[in-house]
């Protein structure tokens, strides 16, 4: 049984990146900025400068790995074209247009460059990485596990195929080799959010629901617009409660069609919403809180290449009744949501450092450190800032740009690590999930030389 592809980590291409030349790198900085809409107008300006080849491919390769980033897969589809077009053989991008292709649904075409990648690299860990992505797409649970653990066992670093593995092991119920593949993965990158929900999933399975709040809160701190994070948060605080309370009313007018292996059971959507058309605001959040790309976008194709029986039967064409519903509802998503969504992640990146402030202020035994907490709260980097400053900073180290590195990141974790430190005086779930996430990233920098 194919599973939802954002039960599994994707790896992130510019690992595979060479250093630059110091002209090279001159020209290629601004590719490589906190900013990825800056970062992808200063490739463009590269690109349309007429490089030389050389830098002409990096700075393709950079833009497709951000745009990738961005969600704008088929932009980085077009860029790693681009690049193969000239250089048939390099894996990373392959591996990076599979990887694209995968996020778009196109199975078959992400099958192809990632067997492309195996025949020119046999042992390139990436691409057996990616080759565990494509196989937990497809339900073959043993074969992702077989190629995760060859990438593995190839080259240690690689986050994503131990996250792979992970989800694999889960859904074999084997639970505890799920948490420690999930360990492994956040210590090569704490700031995996999906990673963290993953294994808080894992804990959820096991009715550890401490634990499992603790991830999923780490989880939404680094991406409060996660609509299944925050479900699954509501989920665990419902399983806490008091169990002679009766079970929360489901609001069958969201339309939800699939979900995360072990999600609650969730009903199909009332069309109401879509065939009235979608104006106030409690409608758009109604219509667009679970609202997908990637999955409204196959909705829409799907029904493009429907073919409709010539004596349909009545079962057939109340099956197309419901598609055609579906169609029709995934139509008024695709118009509607993508700007309701951009507003709510602009006010989501607003409240992210006050949420967490607040969870401290508000906590009596945190009272007589709060003069502390609001010192150190306005020194915070709120999401997706936090995210992107992050990737920026792994860049400089990946292009030896050390002493950058290390300012960028004291500049992030510093206060992090701060609250964590008043919050373990006041409040241990606060303090818990500050250090799983930020932690690890203080121990990683140390190892990297910085002070």
């Amino acid at each position: 049984m194919p599973m939802k592809l954002s039960s599994i980590s994707f790896f992130i291409g510019w690992l595979t990146l060479a250093a630059p030349t110091a002209v090279a790198q001159d020209q290629l900085s601004g590719c490589f900025g906190k900013d990825l809409d800056t970062s992808i107008s200063a490739c463009t300006g590269v690109l349309s400068g007429k490089p030389e080849e050389s830098v002409r491919r990096k700075a393709l390769i950079a833009r497709a790995v951000r745009y990738a980033a961005r969600a704008n897969y088929a932009e980085s589809i077009a860029d790693y074209d681009g690049l193969l077009a000239v250089e048939p053989d390099n894996t990373s991008a392959l591996n990076g247009r599979a990887a694209s292709h995968l996020k778009l649904g196109r199975l078959a075409d992400a099958k192809a460059d990632v067997a492309r990648s195996k025949v020119i690299d046999p042992k390139n860990p990436l691409t057996l990485t990616v080759l565990s992505t494509v196989a937990f797409a497809e339900g073959d649970l043993q074969a992702t596990i077989d190629f995760a653990s060859q990438a593995i066992g190839l080259d240690s670093r690689q986050s994503a195929a131990y996250a792979n593995r992970a989800s694999a092991y889960r859904e074999n119920g084997r639970y505890q080799e799920a948490l420690n593949d999930y360990n492994a993965a956040l210590r090569l990158n704490p700031y995996a959010s999906r990673v963290l929900y993953q294994r808080g999933l894992t804990h959820f399975r096991m009715a550890n629901y401490d634990q499992a709040l603790i991830d999923y809160k780490a989880s939404a701190a680094l991406n409060p617009r996660d609509e299944e994070v925050s479900r699954g948060i509501e989920e665990v605080e419902r399983r806490k409660a008091d169990a002679a309370q009766p079970p929360r009313a489901t609001d069958t007018s969201i339309p939800i069609y699939n979900g995360t292996p072990g999600a609650s059971d969730r009903k199909a959507p009332n069309n109401s919403v879509a065939s009235q058309g979608v104006k106030e605001s409690e409608d758009l959040e109604r219509l667009c809180s679970n609202y997908s790309d990637d999955e409204t976008l196959n909705i829409v194709l799907g029904g493009l290449n429907r073919r409709k029986r010539l004596n349909p039967t009545e079962e057939d064409e109340r099956r197309m009744e419901a598609e055609d519903k579906k169609i029709a509802f995934a139509k008024s998503q695709r118009r509607l949501c993508p700007a309701w969504k951009k507003a709510q992640e602009q006010e989501a990146k607003k409240m992210f450092t006050a949420n967490l402030r607040a969870e401290l202020v508000n906590e009596p035994a945190c009272a007589p450190f709060r003069s502390q907490i609001e010192s150190i709260s306005s020194r915070l980097v709120g999401h997706p800032e936090l995210e992107q400053r992050s990737e920026a900073a792994m860049l400089q180290m990946a292009m030896g740009q050390k002493d950058s590195y290390c300012k960028t990141l004291a500049q992030l974790i510093g206060p992090y690590l701060e609250l964590r430190d008043v919050a373990s005086r006041c409040n241990l779930s606060v303090a818990m999930g500050l250090q799983q996430t930020f932690g690890s990233v203080a121990q990683e920098a140390r190892r990297n030389g910085c002070r």
